[in-house]
């Protein structure tokens, strides 16, 4: 296999480069006023993001960073990345996932966007119906 790629259960992975300069500095971070722990529980029909959206409006909190740490469900939908056509990623899907799902584990972070829009980002990984890992 060339050098950068490793093969998956979903096909080869590919190693992307993204274009323009590199930057010195890579992370950068900022204190918050305070940084509450809750708990979310899906239930049926919710959505992983729009549970989350709620409960930042509820708390009137911009962002935050979450884990995804155990269940199961009875319909998942992902969405994966990977090499695009005119950028160097790409959303791809959605793809439904053999159900019922277990959650291995997953991360996340949400905030606002330059539009004023909710935004979240998260990777995770379930095992679907067959035993296979998907994220």
């Amino acid at each position: 296999m060339p050098s950068g790629q490793a093969d998956t259960a979903a096909g080869p992975m590919h190693m992307v480069a993204h274009p323009g300069e590199r930057h010195e500095k890579r992370m950068s971070w900022t204190g918050v006023p305070h940084a509450a722990r809750r708990q979310v529980r899906l239930v049926a029909g919710d959505d992983l993001f729009t549970a989350v959206h709620r409960l930042l409006d509820a708390e009137g909190a911009d962002g935050a960073v979450f884990t995804i740490v155990s269940g199961s469900r009875k319909a998942l939908t992902l969405m994966t990345g990977g090499p695009g056509i005119e950028m160097p990623m790409s959303f791809h899907g959605p793809f439904e996932v053999e159900a019922p799902a277990d959650v291995l584990g997953g991360a996340g972070v949400t905030g606002i966007d330059e539009a004023g829009s909710r935004f979240t980002h998260s990777h995770a990984a379930f095992r679907d119906a067959s035993g296979r890992g998907v994220g």
